[in-house]
């Protein structure tokens, strides 16, 4: 199943609206597997891998769609020739991707996430993306039609950032 989420209240009002948003984001490419020798590890490690792909024939929504199966989908294509391996024993280290949207009209703030197992940290990237136009956004852009000034919030996390420097 896909980690991928819409960030809106629900009610009955809104109801259709947050269907149509989840027909727009599905996944492109999805691998869910118990494997060993991942890396040259004996251990048997879980694969999770889901790849959003945007439902837009706009060239923005394919050159989006094509980027993130380059950065995410094809390092682990490899993997689906590996033989299932056997139950998982306690903690197995995760090897995945996944993907999160939020919503504001039309507009998506679509993020990725990968872990490659181990104890770091989940590294993220995003995209934002114009359904009604079919067009890519900056994430100015998104903050705009959000109805925010950019300017006045590099602003204030600038000086969020110098307080919390000083304070150590």
């Amino acid at each position: 199943q896909s980690v991928g989420s819409i960030r809106n209240t629900e009610s009955s009002q809104n109801t259709p609206a947050l269907a149509a948003q989840k027909d727009r984001i599905t996944d492109q490419y999805t691998l869910e597997k118990n494997v060993s020798g991942v890396w040259g590890e004996d251990a048997v490690q879980y694969i999770s891998v889901h790849v959003p792909k945007l439902e837009c024939d706009s060239p923005d929504a394919a050159y989006i769609n094509d980027e993130l199966n380059a950065i995410y989908a094809a390092d682990f294509r490899e993997f689906e020739a590996y033989e299932e391996a056997g139950q998982l024993g306690g903690d197995a280290p995760l090897i995945g991707v996944g993907w999160d949207d939020w919503w504001y009209g039309d507009c998506v703030s679509l993020v990725v996430s990968s872990s490659y197992g181990g104890t770091d940290a989940p590294f993220y990237d995003g995209w934002c993306f114009d359904f009604e136009s079919g067009n890519q956004l900056t994430v100015t852009q998104m903050l705009q039609r959000m109805g925010a000034d950019p300017a006045a919030l590099e602003e204030a996390l600038y000086r969020d950032v110098k307080r919390r420097d000083e304070l150590d």
